[in-house]
């Protein structure tokens, strides 16, 4: 019995289910895809990574917590579900006490006004990348207006560096890396509040993701 194949990178087969007779996938030298899929995505031009415009460019977090103040947003429309994989956000200079970094994420498109673009690039550089479909994407160097996400929001990372730390010391470095990558269906907000105590910090991110159409997936 012949085994049936398909060689798709541009777009993904959706299929019912629980059914039966779907084809093995492929790569375009004949291959079994065995990847994990957080790998394949990759290849598949479907990962993305979120940056500073200008890099080695430090950027200033708030002074106190504000729920409706986050240092990086970016907000995922209806249709859409994103998969992140990893924030890093790096801390140069912390002249205040205490500094903190705060992941989340909440339902609903929650932005408002201001922020400073950030840069969006898929991960894989040719044509076969494809265009990112996430909304807004911006950072807090100018101050980011955010609704309130209250009773909504899911906290799923906290770092504190409880002391101060100038520019001539070794960078701190805040990671949040899940084991299984956190999944926001939209519409969806994600969020990470960066801010010190009396004096802000400052600081550089960046930021993966993977993202596809929500009826690819689920």
């Amino acid at each position: 019995m012949a085994l049936e194949t398909k060689v798709a990178t541009k777009s993904i087969d959706v299929y019912d289910e629980a059914q039966k007779g779907a084809p093995i996938r492929i790569n375009k030298i004949g291959s079994p895809i065995t990847k994990s899929s957080k790998d394949q995505s990759v290849t598949d031009g479907r990962t993305f990574n979120i940056q500073q415009a200008t890099p080695d460019t430090l950027l200033t977090g708030t002074i106190a917590y504000a729920a409706t103040t986050p240092g990086i947003i970016f907000t995922v429309p209806d249709g859409v579900t994103v998969l992140v994989h990893e924030v890093q956000v790096t801390a140069e200079d912390m002249a205040g006490t205490d500094n903190y970094v705060t992941v989340g994420y909440a339902p609903g498109d929650l932005y408002v006004s201001g922020g400073l673009a950030s840069s969006v690039a898929n991960c894989l550089n040719s044509s076969v990348g494809k265009p990112s479909m996430i909304g807004d994407v911006l950072n807090g160097d100018t101050a980011i207006v955010m609704l309130d996400p209250a009773e909504k929001e899911r906290i799923v990372y906290n770092k504190c560096w409880p002391f101060a730390d100038v520019n001539t010391s070794e960078p701190r470095i805040a990671l949040y890396k899940p084991p299984v990558p956190l999944p926001l269906v939209g519409k969806a907000t994600f969020f990470v509040y960066i801010y010190g105590t009396g004096t802000a910090c400052e600081y550089q991110f960046n930021l993966r993701y993977t993202e596809y159409a929500t009826s690819e997936i689920i």
